[in-house]
Formats: structure tokens, C-alpha cells, sequence
């Protein structure tokens, strides 16, 4: 018994309701009759919602309640599938994007002409000289009192090309445990 409220439980009434109606018969009563005890003791704790929902179980047909549980669980397996596919897809996008732009890159370092292949380092090198001059610059007029100080908004759209030329991709990749720069920090 609680397997099968526990089914019903995460399946939610529109499920239920959704897959009552595509059956038709017994099962949409009984699918219609359990939705709605469903909908009710949601709110309620755990136990409690087990303890509603068993009384009214008892009370229906149960060869409908099998056919009903075990189509919500091949719902819940296709709805697992679909989001392993999606999540499939989103990561080997991402890992197509990386290649790619380190493919670019690449080709850049290896490139024959010495100005294509030193074109990313000067603006790195620059870029670097220019977060620096604007830190210590803005800083240093806000230790006389003049201004605010260096924004870090500035600061992190300057310190950009840098970020990137080692790597640094985007600040949701950096908030993941995984990377080195974190580990312990997560």
C-alpha cells in the first residue's frame, strides 16, 4: 500500500487527473476520486497526507488503482527519460561550444603570421595594465577624497580579456565545486 500512495503522492493530482482521462472508464473515475484527495492534503505533513490518502485508497476500486499507479510510474520513468535526454543535450552543447572556442584559440597560437599569433597576448597584456592603472588609479583618488573608489563592475569588464586568456569562462562554471581555483571553498 505504501508504494502506491507514494506514487500517487509525487505524481500530483493533474497527473493523475491527466492520465484518468486518457484511460477513460473506471480508472478516470477512480483517477478523478483520488486527484481530488490528492489536491486536498497537500499542505497536511507527510503522515498525515499518507493517512487521508490510504482511507480514501481503500475505498476504490482496486484493480483501477493498480492500472492508475502503474501508469503514473511508466509516466514518471518517460518524464525521468525525457530529462536525461535534455540534460544529455544541453551538456554535449556546452561541450561543443568549448571545443569550438578552443579550437579558435588554437588556431590563433599556431597561426604562421607572428601578428595573429601575438594579437591575443598584447590584448591581454593591455588589458591587464589598463585594470591595473584604473584600480590603483581610482583607488588612490579616493584615498585623497576624490570619488568613490574603482568600481568592481569596471573593474571585472576590464579584467575580462585577462579572465579568459587563462581560461575563466563565466562566473556560473567558476561557482561549481569542481574547479581547482574553488576546491574547499564550496
Amino acid at each position: 500500500m505504501s508504494a502506491i500512495l507514494t506514487t500517487l503522492l509525487t505524481a500530483g493530482p493533474s497527473l493523475i487527473r491527466m492520465f484518468g482521462q486518457s484511460k477513460g472508464g473506471k480508472v478516470e473515475q477512480t483517477a478523478e476520486a483520488i486527484a481530488d484527495v490528492v489536491e486536498l492534503v497537500k499542505g497536511e505533513p507527510p503522515a498525515e497526507q499518507a493517512n487521508i490518502l490510504a482511507t480514501r485508497v481503500k475505498a476504490v476500486d482496486q484493480a483501477a488503482l493498480t492500472e492508475l499507479k502503474l501508469g503514473l510510474e511508466r509516466l514518471a520513468v518517460e518524464r525521468e527519460q525525457i530529462q536525461a535526454a535534455r540534460e544529455k543535450e544541453r551538456l554535449q552543447h556546452d561541450l561543443g561550444m568549448h571545443q569550438e572556442q578552443q579550437n579558435t584559440i588554437r588556431s590563433g597560437d599556431n597561426a604562421e603570421d607572428p601578428y595573429v599569433r601575438q594579437t591575443r597576448p598584447k590584448i591581454v597584456r593591455r588589458s591587464f595594465w589598463v585594470l591595473t592603472a584604473y584600480i590603483f588609479g581610482f583607488e588612490a583618488l579616493h584615498a585623497f577624497g576624490k570619488g568613490t573608489g574603482a568600481d568592481w563592475e569596471i573593474a571585472l569588464v576590464l579584467a575580462a580579456p585577462v579572465l579568459a586568456y587563462f581560461g575563466f569562462r563565466t562566473w556560473d562554471k567558476a561557482g561549481k565545486p569542481s574547479l581547482s581555483l574553488f576546491k574547499g571553498k564550496a
